[in-house]
């Protein structure tokens, strides 16, 4: 994640929550108020997929805590992907709110993990993001989380790191 507190800060591989966890949306607390994105990379095998039919491609990720509960008009959270990949060099706030990321190519509107809405999966078709990014030759490819209310203190989100999985299901026709 990225956030507006530390704009030049290097969040390669790192989260600037103290819990750890991916944030997006506009945070408000006590001491500050922030802004945060969260950029994520996932391997594409070109071997595999190249010449395949891909027929799904889901990006799943657990929601572990949402400023309201339920959801409502600014609770959505969108997913880029753009064509440019996140690096060690470039994991900063100030970078990426440069950066172009791009149309949405999948969307939720959830609220998940704030009473009493328990903590749940979310998941994006992101299908027509990964053909593209296997007939560029791209074999990292990089989503980013944002919530489609930046300015909303309803849009803010986190999610555990360690559930999020790119699944793709490709076929690829006889010889």
């Amino acid at each position: 994640s990225s956030d507006t507190r530390i704009a030049t800060t290097n969040s390669w591989n790192k989260t600037p929550d103290p819990y750890n966890q991916m944030q997006v949306g506009y945070g408000v607390a006590p001491a500050y108020t922030m802004w945060s994105r969260t950029f994520m990379n996932f391997p594409l095998d070109l071997g595999r997929l190249d010449g395949a039919t891909i027929s799904t491609a889901q990006l799943n990720i657990t929601e572990t805590y949402a400023s309201v509960c339920p959801a409502n008009a600014n609770t959505t959270v969108d997913v880029y992907a753009p064509s440019t990949t996140l690096t060690s060099g470039n994991a900063t706030w100030k970078y990426w709110f440069e950066v172009n990321l791009g149309e949405v190519v999948a969307s939720a509107n959830v609220a998940y993990g704030y009473k009493p809405c328990l903590a749940n999966g979310v998941g994006f078709d992101v299908a027509a993001a990964v053909r593209a990014a296997v007939g560029a030759a791209r074999n990292t490819h990089t989503f980013a989380l944002v919530a489609r209310t930046e300015t909303s203190p309803d849009s803010w989100k986190e999610f555990e790191p360690s559930t999020a999985t790119l699944t793709i299901t490709y076929n690829h026709p006889p010889a």
